[in-house]
Protein backbone atom coordinates (compact mmCIF):
# COMPACT_ATOMS: atom_id res chain seq x y z
CA UNK A 1 0.00 0.00 0.00
CA UNK A 2 3.29 2.49 0.72
CA UNK A 3 3.67 1.90 -3.35
CA UNK A 4 -0.61 2.04 -4.33
CA UNK A 5 -1.61 5.53 -2.42
CA UNK A 6 1.32 7.21 -3.73
CA UNK A 7 0.92 5.68 -7.35
CA UNK A 8 -2.88 7.03 -6.89
CA UNK A 9 -2.02 10.13 -5.36
CA UNK A 10 0.32 10.60 -8.43
CA UNK A 11 -2.48 10.37 -11.00
CA UNK A 12 -4.74 12.22 -9.21
CA UNK A 13 -2.16 15.35 -9.01
CA UNK A 14 -1.39 15.14 -13.30
CA UNK A 15 -5.48 15.14 -13.54
CA UNK A 16 -4.83 18.84 -12.30
CA UNK A 17 -3.33 19.18 -15.14
CA UNK A 18 -4.81 17.13 -17.75
CA UNK A 19 -7.82 14.85 -18.89
CA UNK A 20 -6.51 11.34 -17.39
CA UNK A 21 -8.69 8.47 -18.63
CA UNK A 22 -9.81 6.13 -15.61
CA UNK A 23 -7.75 3.29 -17.56
CA UNK A 24 -4.46 4.66 -16.40
CA UNK A 25 -5.30 5.02 -13.15
CA UNK A 26 -6.20 1.66 -12.48
CA UNK A 27 -3.60 -0.04 -13.77
CA UNK A 28 -1.02 3.14 -11.87
CA UNK A 29 -2.88 1.31 -9.48
CA UNK A 30 -3.03 -2.72 -10.72
CA UNK A 31 1.30 -1.84 -10.92
CA UNK A 32 1.56 -0.90 -7.29
CA UNK A 33 -0.48 -3.29 -5.68
CA UNK A 34 1.65 -5.97 -8.09
CA UNK A 35 5.63 -4.37 -8.65
CA UNK A 36 6.77 -4.58 -5.13
CA UNK A 37 6.16 -8.26 -4.78
CA UNK A 38 7.95 -9.07 -7.80
CA UNK A 39 10.89 -6.62 -7.49
CA UNK A 40 11.72 -8.55 -4.08
CA UNK A 41 12.65 -11.56 -5.93
CA UNK A 42 14.63 -9.31 -8.69
CA UNK A 43 18.49 -8.41 -8.63
CA UNK A 44 19.29 -4.43 -8.68
CA UNK A 45 21.39 -5.07 -11.32
CA UNK A 46 18.51 -6.83 -13.18
CA UNK A 47 16.02 -3.53 -12.54
CA UNK A 48 16.76 -1.09 -15.64
CA UNK A 49 16.45 -4.56 -18.05
CA UNK A 50 12.87 -5.58 -15.71
CA UNK A 51 11.96 -1.77 -16.12
CA UNK A 52 12.18 -1.58 -20.09
CA UNK A 53 10.29 -4.75 -19.97
CA UNK A 54 7.67 -3.46 -17.60
CA UNK A 55 7.09 -0.25 -19.86
CA UNK A 56 7.44 -2.68 -23.51
CA UNK A 57 4.58 -5.21 -22.50
CA UNK A 58 2.54 -2.67 -20.56
CA UNK A 59 1.86 -1.16 -24.54
CA UNK A 60 1.98 -3.87 -26.38
CA UNK A 61 -0.36 -5.98 -24.25
CA UNK A 62 -2.93 -2.73 -24.06
CA UNK A 63 -2.98 -2.94 -28.05
CA UNK A 64 -3.92 -6.36 -27.99
CA UNK A 65 -6.74 -5.99 -25.23
CA UNK A 66 -8.05 -3.42 -27.70
CA UNK A 67 -8.11 -5.11 -30.53
CA UNK A 68 -9.61 -8.35 -28.41
CA UNK A 69 -12.70 -6.15 -27.58
CA UNK A 70 -13.23 -5.21 -30.81
CA UNK A 71 -15.37 -7.28 -33.68
CA UNK A 72 -14.28 -9.60 -36.80
CA UNK A 73 -10.64 -10.64 -37.54
CA UNK A 74 -9.22 -7.91 -35.00
CA UNK A 75 -10.62 -9.50 -31.80
CA UNK A 76 -8.74 -13.08 -33.21
CA UNK A 77 -5.59 -10.89 -33.74
CA UNK A 78 -5.77 -9.41 -30.23
CA UNK A 79 -6.59 -12.64 -28.39
CA UNK A 80 -3.66 -14.10 -30.06
CA UNK A 81 -1.38 -11.34 -29.54
CA UNK A 82 -1.96 -11.34 -26.25
CA UNK A 83 -1.58 -15.62 -25.82
CA UNK A 84 1.15 -15.58 -27.57
CA UNK A 85 2.69 -12.28 -25.24
CA UNK A 86 1.73 -14.14 -22.00
CA UNK A 87 3.95 -17.45 -22.96
CA UNK A 88 6.64 -15.19 -23.80
CA UNK A 89 6.90 -13.69 -20.55
CA UNK A 90 7.43 -17.28 -19.05
CA UNK A 91 9.18 -18.81 -22.38
CA UNK A 92 12.52 -16.20 -21.65
CA UNK A 93 13.15 -17.37 -17.77
CA UNK A 94 14.69 -20.06 -19.57
CA UNK A 95 18.04 -17.65 -20.54
CA UNK A 96 19.46 -17.04 -17.51
CA UNK A 97 18.54 -14.42 -14.16
CA UNK A 98 18.58 -11.85 -16.16
CA UNK A 99 15.81 -12.97 -18.65
CA UNK A 100 14.21 -14.39 -15.52
CA UNK A 101 13.69 -11.24 -13.38
CA UNK A 102 12.53 -9.34 -17.11
CA UNK A 103 9.83 -12.18 -17.29
CA UNK A 104 8.29 -11.90 -13.82
CA UNK A 105 8.08 -8.17 -14.21
CA UNK A 106 6.89 -7.58 -17.27
CA UNK A 107 4.07 -10.43 -16.94
CA UNK A 108 2.68 -7.82 -14.55
CA UNK A 109 0.79 -5.51 -16.84
CA UNK A 110 -1.21 -8.81 -18.78
CA UNK A 111 -3.17 -8.57 -15.50
CA UNK A 112 -3.60 -4.74 -15.59
CA UNK A 113 -4.47 -4.06 -18.86
CA UNK A 114 -7.10 -7.09 -18.32
CA UNK A 115 -8.71 -5.29 -15.72
CA UNK A 116 -8.61 -1.21 -16.66
CA UNK A 117 -11.66 -0.45 -18.66
CA UNK A 118 -10.01 -0.08 -22.29
CA UNK A 119 -11.05 2.50 -24.90
CA UNK A 120 -12.77 1.07 -28.27
CA UNK A 121 -9.87 2.43 -30.52
CA UNK A 122 -6.19 2.86 -30.95
CA UNK A 123 -4.82 5.73 -30.75
CA UNK A 124 -1.40 7.59 -29.80
CA UNK A 125 -3.16 8.74 -26.34
CA UNK A 126 -3.44 5.72 -25.31
CA UNK A 127 0.19 4.61 -25.73
CA UNK A 128 1.04 7.23 -24.39
CA UNK A 129 -1.10 7.27 -20.88
CA UNK A 130 -0.59 3.05 -20.51
CA UNK A 131 3.15 4.17 -20.45
CA UNK A 132 2.55 7.09 -17.61
CA UNK A 133 0.89 4.65 -15.43
CA UNK A 134 3.48 2.42 -15.69
CA UNK A 135 6.18 4.62 -15.25
CA UNK A 136 4.37 6.62 -12.16
CA UNK A 137 4.11 3.18 -10.36
CA UNK A 138 7.71 2.07 -11.83
CA UNK A 139 8.84 5.18 -10.00
CA UNK A 140 7.20 4.29 -6.42
CA UNK A 141 8.11 0.82 -6.41
CA UNK A 142 11.13 1.16 -7.57
CA UNK A 143 12.11 3.72 -4.93
CA UNK A 144 10.65 1.74 -2.06
CA UNK A 145 12.35 -1.22 -3.35
CA UNK A 146 15.68 0.95 -3.62
CA UNK A 147 15.27 1.28 0.53
CA UNK A 148 16.24 -2.25 0.92
CA UNK A 149 19.09 -2.54 -1.42
CA UNK A 150 21.76 -2.35 1.70
CA UNK A 151 20.45 -5.43 2.82
CA UNK A 152 19.97 -7.51 -0.48
CA UNK A 153 22.00 -10.26 -1.07
CA UNK A 154 22.18 -12.01 -4.64
CA UNK A 155 20.31 -15.24 -5.07
CA UNK A 156 20.69 -18.00 -6.84
CA UNK A 157 17.31 -19.44 -7.92
CA UNK A 158 16.78 -23.09 -9.00
CA UNK A 159 13.64 -22.44 -11.48
CA UNK A 160 11.07 -24.97 -12.81
CA UNK A 161 12.46 -24.28 -16.09
CA UNK A 162 15.49 -26.24 -15.69
CA UNK A 163 13.44 -29.62 -15.21
CA UNK A 164 12.90 -32.26 -18.24
CA UNK A 165 12.19 -35.47 -18.03
CA UNK A 166 12.91 -38.82 -19.77
CA UNK A 167 8.70 -38.44 -21.66
CA UNK A 168 9.83 -34.91 -22.30
CA UNK A 169 12.58 -33.35 -23.83
CA UNK A 170 11.54 -29.96 -23.92
CA UNK A 171 12.43 -27.58 -21.18
CA UNK A 172 9.83 -27.05 -18.24
CA UNK A 173 9.82 -22.95 -19.00
CA UNK A 174 9.14 -23.87 -22.98
CA UNK A 175 5.78 -26.02 -21.51
CA UNK A 176 4.71 -23.47 -19.47
CA UNK A 177 4.80 -20.90 -21.97
CA UNK A 178 3.03 -23.33 -24.14
CA UNK A 179 0.14 -24.37 -21.16
CA UNK A 180 -0.45 -20.41 -20.08
CA UNK A 181 -0.45 -19.68 -24.32
CA UNK A 182 -2.66 -22.15 -24.93
CA UNK A 183 -5.14 -21.66 -21.74
CA UNK A 184 -5.41 -18.06 -22.52
CA UNK A 185 -6.39 -18.50 -26.36
CA UNK A 186 -9.17 -20.97 -24.72
CA UNK A 187 -10.24 -18.41 -22.14
CA UNK A 188 -10.67 -15.87 -25.45
CA UNK A 189 -12.61 -18.51 -27.50
CA UNK A 190 -14.95 -19.74 -24.58
CA UNK A 191 -15.98 -15.51 -23.54
CA UNK A 192 -17.09 -15.64 -27.40
CA UNK A 193 -19.04 -19.00 -27.56
CA UNK A 194 -21.01 -18.50 -23.91
CA UNK A 195 -21.75 -14.80 -25.34
CA UNK A 196 -20.20 -13.32 -22.22
CA UNK A 197 -20.30 -9.39 -21.97
CA UNK A 198 -16.90 -9.17 -20.51
CA UNK A 199 -13.61 -11.21 -21.50
CA UNK A 200 -11.91 -10.25 -18.31
CA UNK A 201 -13.39 -12.68 -16.15
CA UNK A 202 -12.33 -16.16 -18.07
CA UNK A 203 -9.12 -14.79 -19.22
CA UNK A 204 -8.17 -13.25 -15.97
CA UNK A 205 -8.68 -16.62 -14.09
CA UNK A 206 -7.46 -18.53 -16.19
CA UNK A 207 -3.68 -16.28 -16.28
CA UNK A 208 -3.84 -16.07 -12.69
CA UNK A 209 -4.50 -19.60 -11.95
CA UNK A 210 -1.65 -21.05 -14.98
CA UNK A 211 1.02 -18.41 -13.28
CA UNK A 212 3.77 -19.02 -11.32
CA UNK A 213 3.17 -22.53 -12.07
CA UNK A 214 5.01 -24.59 -9.93
CA UNK A 215 3.44 -28.53 -11.47
CA UNK A 216 0.47 -29.45 -12.68
CA UNK A 217 -0.64 -30.86 -8.91
CA UNK A 218 0.79 -27.23 -7.73
CA UNK A 219 -1.62 -25.61 -10.17
CA UNK A 220 -4.59 -27.88 -9.62
CA UNK A 221 -4.57 -26.87 -5.77
CA UNK A 222 -4.03 -23.05 -6.15
CA UNK A 223 -6.01 -22.79 -9.20
CA UNK A 224 -9.18 -25.04 -6.82
CA UNK A 225 -8.51 -22.17 -4.39
CA UNK A 226 -8.52 -19.20 -6.22
CA UNK A 227 -11.25 -20.39 -8.43
CA UNK A 228 -13.61 -21.07 -4.88
CA UNK A 229 -12.21 -17.32 -3.28
CA UNK A 230 -13.29 -15.59 -6.94
CA UNK A 231 -16.67 -17.13 -6.68
CA UNK A 232 -17.01 -16.37 -3.38
CA UNK A 233 -15.39 -13.01 -3.49
CA UNK A 234 -17.52 -12.21 -6.84
CA UNK A 235 -20.98 -13.36 -5.39
CA UNK A 236 -20.89 -11.42 -2.04
CA UNK A 237 -19.41 -7.90 -3.67
CA UNK A 238 -21.58 -8.32 -6.57
CA UNK A 239 -24.45 -8.48 -4.43
CA UNK A 240 -23.33 -5.44 -2.14
CA UNK A 241 -22.22 -3.01 -4.55
CA UNK A 242 -25.93 -3.93 -6.18
CA UNK A 243 -27.13 -1.57 -3.31
CA UNK A 244 -24.65 1.66 -4.03
CA UNK A 245 -25.57 3.44 -7.15
CA UNK A 246 -22.70 3.86 -9.92
CA UNK A 247 -20.31 6.56 -8.92
CA UNK A 248 -20.55 6.10 -5.43
CA UNK A 249 -17.29 6.88 -3.87
CA UNK A 250 -18.26 4.06 -1.25
CA UNK A 251 -16.77 1.41 -3.75
CA UNK A 252 -13.22 3.30 -4.42
CA UNK A 253 -13.06 3.08 -0.39
CA UNK A 254 -13.78 -0.81 -0.46
CA UNK A 255 -11.66 -1.49 -3.40
CA UNK A 256 -8.71 0.01 -1.63
CA UNK A 257 -9.61 -1.52 1.78
CA UNK A 258 -9.98 -5.04 -0.57
CA UNK A 259 -6.92 -4.49 -1.95
CA UNK A 260 -4.98 -3.91 1.32
CA UNK A 261 -6.84 -6.97 2.94
CA UNK A 262 -5.40 -9.14 0.06
CA UNK A 263 -1.82 -8.32 -0.20
CA UNK A 264 -2.08 -8.84 4.10
CA UNK A 265 -3.57 -12.19 3.65
CA UNK A 266 -1.81 -13.39 0.56
CA UNK A 267 0.90 -15.53 2.30
CA UNK A 268 -1.79 -17.22 4.30
CA UNK A 269 -3.37 -18.85 0.86
CA UNK A 270 -4.12 -17.97 -2.07
CA UNK A 271 -8.11 -18.57 -1.46
CA UNK A 272 -7.69 -15.07 0.55
CA UNK A 273 -6.13 -13.20 -2.16
CA UNK A 274 -8.84 -14.62 -5.07
CA UNK A 275 -11.82 -13.61 -3.24
CA UNK A 276 -10.33 -10.17 -2.06
CA UNK A 277 -8.69 -9.43 -5.53
CA UNK A 278 -12.03 -10.28 -7.70
CA UNK A 279 -14.42 -9.05 -5.07
CA UNK A 280 -12.26 -5.32 -5.73
CA UNK A 281 -13.12 -5.78 -9.24
CA UNK A 282 -16.59 -6.52 -8.54
CA UNK A 283 -16.56 -2.90 -6.68
CA UNK A 284 -14.70 -1.49 -9.84
CA UNK A 285 -17.21 -2.35 -12.24
CA UNK A 286 -19.92 -1.41 -10.02
CA UNK A 287 -18.40 2.19 -9.83
CA UNK A 288 -18.66 2.03 -13.32
CA UNK A 289 -22.16 0.87 -13.40
CA UNK A 290 -22.08 -2.32 -14.45
CA UNK A 291 -22.99 -3.82 -11.00
CA UNK A 292 -25.65 -5.71 -10.09
CA UNK A 293 -27.56 -9.30 -9.57
CA UNK A 294 -27.81 -9.19 -12.92
CA UNK A 295 -23.91 -9.63 -13.67
CA UNK A 296 -23.70 -12.33 -11.29
CA UNK A 297 -24.41 -15.27 -13.28
CA UNK A 298 -22.22 -13.98 -15.93
CA UNK A 299 -18.78 -13.69 -13.99
CA UNK A 300 -19.84 -17.15 -11.83
CA UNK A 301 -19.64 -18.81 -15.63
CA UNK A 302 -16.59 -16.99 -16.89
CA UNK A 303 -14.79 -17.08 -13.25
CA UNK A 304 -15.67 -20.97 -13.49
CA UNK A 305 -14.73 -21.54 -17.20
CA UNK A 306 -11.75 -20.06 -16.54
CA UNK A 307 -10.34 -21.93 -13.61
CA UNK A 308 -11.16 -25.42 -15.47
CA UNK A 309 -9.41 -24.28 -18.47
CA UNK A 310 -6.15 -23.57 -17.33
CA UNK A 311 -6.28 -26.68 -14.81
CA UNK A 312 -7.23 -29.00 -17.63
CA UNK A 313 -4.31 -27.51 -19.78
CA UNK A 314 -1.84 -27.58 -16.88
CA UNK A 315 -2.79 -31.79 -16.38
CA UNK A 316 -2.95 -32.49 -20.10
CA UNK A 317 -1.01 -30.41 -21.86
CA UNK A 318 3.15 -31.51 -21.77
CA UNK A 319 2.49 -31.46 -17.64
CA UNK A 320 5.34 -30.98 -15.48
CA UNK A 321 4.91 -33.28 -12.67
CA UNK A 322 4.97 -31.26 -9.10
CA UNK A 323 7.01 -34.72 -7.32
CA UNK A 324 9.46 -33.48 -10.33
CA UNK A 325 9.59 -29.99 -9.09
CA UNK A 326 9.95 -30.79 -5.65
CA UNK A 327 12.47 -33.34 -6.08
CA UNK A 328 14.64 -31.17 -8.05
CA UNK A 329 14.50 -28.10 -5.15
CA UNK A 330 15.26 -30.85 -2.54
CA UNK A 331 18.14 -31.66 -4.25
CA UNK A 332 19.49 -27.65 -4.85
CA UNK A 333 18.82 -27.19 -0.92
CA UNK A 334 20.65 -30.24 -0.03
CA UNK A 335 23.22 -29.73 -1.89
CA UNK A 336 23.65 -25.84 -0.58
CA UNK A 337 22.75 -26.90 3.03
CA UNK A 338 26.20 -29.31 2.56
CA UNK A 339 28.30 -26.62 1.24
CA UNK A 340 27.63 -24.69 4.21
CA UNK A 341 27.90 -27.20 6.42
CA UNK A 342 31.37 -28.38 4.64
CA UNK A 343 32.82 -24.61 4.82
CA UNK A 344 32.29 -24.30 8.58
CA UNK A 345 33.93 -26.77 9.17
CA UNK A 346 36.88 -25.30 7.66
CA UNK A 347 36.46 -22.48 9.77
CA UNK A 348 34.27 -20.08 7.50
CA UNK A 349 31.07 -19.26 6.04
CA UNK A 350 30.79 -17.74 2.68
CA UNK A 351 27.78 -14.98 2.63
CA UNK A 352 27.66 -16.52 -1.23
CA UNK A 353 27.08 -19.64 0.15
CA UNK A 354 24.93 -18.38 3.47
CA UNK A 355 22.80 -16.57 0.51
CA UNK A 356 22.12 -19.71 -2.21
CA UNK A 357 20.80 -21.71 1.48
CA UNK A 358 18.07 -19.44 1.49
CA UNK A 359 17.36 -18.58 -1.79
CA UNK A 360 16.79 -22.71 -1.98
CA UNK A 361 14.92 -22.96 0.99
CA UNK A 362 12.42 -20.33 0.11
CA UNK A 363 12.14 -22.49 -3.75
CA UNK A 364 11.14 -25.49 -1.35
CA UNK A 365 9.40 -23.56 1.70
CA UNK A 366 7.18 -22.54 -1.03
CA UNK A 367 5.76 -26.30 -2.17
CA UNK A 368 4.43 -26.93 1.08
CA UNK A 369 1.13 -26.03 1.35
CA UNK A 370 0.46 -27.77 -2.00
CA UNK A 371 2.57 -31.06 -0.35
CA UNK A 372 0.12 -30.36 2.79
CA UNK A 373 -2.82 -31.16 0.50
CA UNK A 374 -1.16 -33.97 -1.68
CA UNK A 375 -0.40 -35.26 2.14
CA UNK A 376 -4.48 -36.13 2.20
CA UNK A 377 -5.67 -36.13 -1.22
CA UNK A 378 -2.64 -37.34 -3.28
CA UNK A 379 -2.17 -40.41 -4.45
CA UNK A 380 1.20 -42.40 -5.04
CA UNK A 381 4.81 -41.14 -3.93
CA UNK A 382 3.57 -37.65 -3.88
CA UNK A 383 1.33 -38.46 -0.37
CA UNK A 384 5.32 -38.64 1.02
CA UNK A 385 6.48 -35.91 0.10
CA UNK A 386 5.41 -33.21 2.60
CA UNK A 387 7.31 -35.31 5.79
CA UNK A 388 10.55 -35.66 3.76
CA UNK A 389 10.45 -31.77 3.12
CA UNK A 390 9.83 -31.11 6.57
CA UNK A 391 12.58 -33.60 7.64
CA UNK A 392 15.00 -32.16 5.59
CA UNK A 393 14.03 -28.38 6.42
CA UNK A 394 14.66 -29.26 9.98
CA UNK A 395 17.98 -29.80 9.47
CA UNK A 396 19.09 -26.35 8.32
CA UNK A 397 17.55 -25.14 11.62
Amino acid sequence: MVVVLPAFWTMGQLARWWTVPLMSVIMAVMFGLSLPRALASVRPDCWPAAAVGLLAVTVVASVASVWAAAGGSWRLAGAALFAVLAGATVWVRRFGSLWQSVGVVSALPLFAVLVAPMPTGLSWSLILWVAISALVAGAWAFAVASLTVANWTVKRRTPVAALSSANHRMLSSTRMALQLTLAIGLAFGAAQVIKLDHLVWPVLTALIVQSNNRGRGDVLWKGTQRLIGALVGTAVATALVGLWPAGDSRSVVAIFVLIAIAAALRPFGYVYWAACVTAGLAFLYGYLGQGGLDQLGQRLIGITVGGVIAIAVAWFLLPVRTIDVVKSRMKAFGTALHAVAAARKQGSAAQSLMADLVATRADLVKMQPTLAAAKVLGIGEIRTMSDKVKELLAKAN
